[in-house]
């Protein structure tokens, strides 16, 4: 087995390096990439998807972060650092200034920890990260920092996993409030039912009253009762910019449906798909249901109950987001076809980093297992 001091020295002039699901964690193979990023200059993509790595790991990571130029993009997605392991990378953040993209995905940091990285955030011209289940996909857009240029992002996304905790509801609160160009709101598997989340519930409606960017909302799988719909929809009437809304597998029954039916007579006048998968609707309140909205929005409930319209949205973004990476992830000039560096999608990026990775490391199983 090599160890992961000796086989990173071989790779100094890469610059893209993939350590997936590798256990850096161990054997003090954070140290060594904390040395490594603070002396290589060509680095631009490192990859530690599945390492798992904690707060003492990721406090390594960050101070060699803090000492690098020429990282463009790192992904820490399925990491278990904590809030604590994302406040220190927030400090290196405000240090480095060649980090453009960060993938949090994963990395149970909760709200306090995207609050800090946030806050570090907001002021970087063009920084893009994403957050899933205990993250947030999004990027510093607010009026407050309206100086800032952002025409080149064409929609925002904001992605939360709530836990009942009143100090995580109100970063939430405060996040979504620093944000009047959020385009898409994923709030899947939360708990929104009448008793435990009647504030959230609340400040929720009169989110979507107000905005007037919000497209997609995704609140599948959140326990909706009837009551939790009865109390959203006044407000859903007045979302003007609402198109989407997906409310999959929730147990609002025929009492939820009827509320629908009301919503149809005073919908915005954006909205045209509401899914309702998994909803237990009766055959008869159903058909009620669809002749209500017939002229006004698709009805959907025989789509495979995995669907989300918001995931759609999110590859999307995620494409667009890469293709402006991809033209810096280049081969040396002597080693590449004259159209390698323009790789125009992620599957691209992935193709070349393969054909990258295959040719210049001739014992690739044993770099495989650096640790």
């Amino acid at each position: 087995m090599v160890e992961i001091a000796s086989g990173l020295a071989r790779f100094s002039n890469i610059r893209i390096l993939d350590l997936t699901d590798n256990r850096i964690d161990l054997n003090n193979g954070c140290n060594e990439l904390k040395k490594f990023l603070g002396g290589t200059k060509s680095l631009e993509k490192l990859i530690l998807r599945g390492n798992k790595i904690k707060e003492l790991g990721v406090k390594d990571i960050a101070e060699g972060l803090s000492n690098n130029s020429s990282l463009i993009f790192l992904d820490l997605y399925d990491s278990d650092f904590g809030s604590n392991g994302a406040s220190l990378l927030a400090g290196a953040l405000k240090i480095n200034q060649s980090l453009t993209g960060l993938n949090l995905e994963k990395t149970l940091i909760h709200i306090s920890g995207v609050w800090a990285i946030y806050m570090t955030l907001r002021y970087k011209k063009g920084f893009q990260f994403e957050f899933d289940d205990h993250f947030a996909s999004v990027f510093p857009h607010s009026s407050e920092f309206a100086d800032l240029d952002f025409a080149s992002i064409l929609d925002v996304d904001v992605s939360f996993k709530l836990s009942n905790d009143q100090e995580d509801i109100q970063l939430f609160m405060k996040l979504l409030e620093s944000f009047e160009f959020v385009e898409t709101l994923n709030l899947r598997e939360n708990v929104f039912n009448s008793y435990e989340n009647s504030d959230t519930i609340e400040f929720l409606g009169k989110l979507l009253a107000e905005s007037k960017s919000v497209r997609i909302v995704d609140i599948a799988k959140c326990n909706i009762e009837a009551a939790v719909l009865q109390n959203l929809i006044p407000h859903l009437s007045k979302a003007a910019s609402l198109e989407e809304l997906c409310l999959n597998n929730n147990s609002f029954g025929d009492l939820g449906a009827e509320f629908l039916i009301e919503l149809s007579k005073s919908a915005p006048i954006k909205l045209n798909r509401i899914d309702i998968l998994g909803t237990d609707i009766s055959e008869s309140c159903l058909d009620r249901l669809v002749k209500a909205w017939s002229n006004k929005a698709t009805i959907n409930y025989q789509e495979n109950e995995n669907y989300s319209p918001i995931w759609k949205n999110i590859a999307s973004r995620a494409s667009r987001k890469m293709e402006k990476l991809a033209y810096s992830l280049t081969k040396p000039n002597d080693e590449k076809p004259d159209d390698l560096g323009r790789a125009e999608t992620l599957q691209e990026i992935d193709e070349y980093q393969v054909s990258e990775t295959s040719e210049n490391f001739e014992d690739f199983g044993a770099f495989e297992s650096l640790i």
